[in-house]
């Protein structure tokens, strides 16, 4: 909200549309037209909220133990006895200690500290997109606002947007402060009031007090705990388990380096070691299509590392000849007991016969690519057809005719968009994104318009394939449709919640 808040007002009246009146698929639209925050940095914003969020929770918990015993300590330092404090109820006790629903400063202080925070980090984030001529500082003006807020606040303190002292000078100044800060786009406010010599305030202001007034994109670590919440946290015997948090919720793995590799060999040990998929191998491909295919990878598994599944990358011929040499022996066993009476050399032979037919059925000539998820769990993941990577520059050209056709998606000419086609398969099986009610929507909107149009002729033919094609799109294309944008954010959003489902 204070992102959106931040930005200067439209007078179109179709942006006045209230977003409550809007379908789904057009209130997200109109939400980030007005966010100038990329899907990817949304959502980690998310997970930094989330973290600060914890973080604040368990000190809460901790600091309403404290007072409690506090409030127990004194009792019997007056004399009381630990019966008399057993006789509270436990809404006197809370009320007492300033954490009941009738005395509730203390929750108070918390909640209104911390939503503050949060809104004025959205307003930093919006005025950075869409940057103002100036700031002022707004403030609420009744007795319970603080002798430095009102100094700040009446007469309002102005700045142009690139002072340095708004670096120091930024909201929430104390607990439970409601001031907030305010842009100013239009040139004739400023010259109403007299030009900039009489509009702004002359510098000098006094500083709020240590700890507070920080600008949050100045090294943008407000969503951090501060020296006192740690020593809280530490007392507490809580620091161990919020540091745990910040772990999983905030800190990046360690990012994934492409390296190019000079032969198939190399491309194979890149695959296996850096990327952490054992077995994998690129046999009978072009060494320009294993690196591309290596590199929309490492651009995929950074984004999402938890990724589940994914086991095995490499070529048609690989994944047959491993996925023949499982399936003969589950094959044999049912034969032998099937057909008792024959050796099992005869039984063998038909065995891997059937093995290598429903092999070639599964990885079919005409595919360029192909995700399996079968049960042989050493080639569950993506696999390319070598018999068109063999020759880059060809199959560059078979995809670009495609691209032309409009059976493939914008941006889907490159080897490396088979990759992303793929993975794209991948994040629908890890997520159930075609379970997705937004998602189905979509796709029928797509068979009743014109899919072709609005994405590709293959993105048409099922729900899986228009799901792998949008993210083909979304990552290749430098500026992805209505479609493929709006199946890529549902992606990320159903991610963000299967972090926090699973953290």
């Amino acid at each position: 909200m204070g992102i959106d808040h931040a930005l200067p007002t439209s007078h179109n009246f179709a942006e006045d549309i209230p977003v409550e009146v809007l379908s789904f698929e057009e209130a997200v639209k109109y939400m980030r037209s007005r966010l100038p925050l990329s899907a990817r940095e949304y959502y980690e914003l998310d997970d930094k909220m989330r973290y600060r969020a914890f973080a604040v929770s368990r000190l809460a918990d901790a600091d309403a133990v404290a007072q409690v015993k506090k409030y127990l300590q004194k009792s019997l330092d007056e004399g009381g006895t630990l019966d008399d404090f057993r006789k509270f109820t436990n809404e006197e006790l809370l009320d007492a200690t300033g954490l009941g629903q009738t005395a509730g400063w203390y929750w108070e202080t918390v909640y209104r500290t911390n939503v503050q925070t949060a809104y004025n980090v959205g307003r930093a984030i919006g005025f950075d997109s869409a940057h103002p001529i100036a700031l002022e500082l707004i403030g609420v003006n009744d007795l319970r606002q603080t002798e430095f807020c009102r100094s700040v606040t009446d007469p309002p303190f102005r700045r142009p947007y690139g002072d340095t002292v708004w670096e120091t000078m930024w909201p929430p100044f104390h607990f439970n402060c409601r001031t907030t800060v305010r842009g100013i786009y239009d040139q004739e406010e400023i010259d109403g009031e007299g030009g900039p010599d009489r509009f702004y305030t002359i510098a000098g202001q006094d500083a709020p007090e240590p700890g507070w007034g920080s600008n949050p994109l100045d090294g943008s670590d407000w969503w951090e705990m501060t020296p006192a919440m740690k020593k809280r946290a530490k007392k507490a015997k809580i620091d161990k388990e919020i540091k745990k948090a910040r772990e999983v919720l905030v800190e990046q793995p360690k990012k994934l380096e492409y390296r190019e590799s000079r032969t198939i060999a190399e491309a194979n040990k890149f695959a296996r070691n850096d990327l952490g998929l054992t077995g994998s191998s690129y046999s009978g491909c072009h060494v320009e299509a294993a690196n591309e295919w290596n590199r929309s990878l490492v651009k995929n598994l950074n984004q999402f590392p938890e990724v589940q599944g994914l086991r095995y990358v490499g070529s048609f011929a690989d994944a047959k000849k491993k996925y023949t040499a499982a399936r003969t022996e589950t094959l044999l066993e049912k034969l032998k007991a099937d057909y008792p009476g024959f050796s099992e050399e005869t039984l063998r032979k038909s065995a891997k016969k059937m093995a290598r037919k429903a092999a070639e059925q599964t990885y079919v000539s005409s595919a360029h690519g192909l995700m399996y998820y079968g049960d042989i769990d050493e080639i569950k993941g993506i696999a390319l057809n070598d018999r068109l990577a063999s020759n880059p520059e060809w199959h560059r050209m078979l995809r670009k005719r495609e691209v032309n056709n409009r059976y493939k998606v914008i941006g889907g000419d490159s080897i490396g968009a088979i990759a992303d086609h793929e993975f794209g398969h991948v994040l629908d099986n890890w997520l159930d994104i075609s379970d997705n009610s937004d998602v189905q929507r979509i796709f029928s909107k797509l068979k009743a318009d014109d899919g072709v149009e609005l994405l590709s002729g293959y993105g048409t033919s099922n729900i899986h394939e228009m799901i792998a094609e949008s993210w083909a799109e979304w990552r290749n294309n430098p500026v992805p449709r209505e479609t493929a944008t709006s199946v890529a954010e549902i992606i990320l959003r159903r991610y963000a919640e299967w972090k926090k489902q699973n953290s």
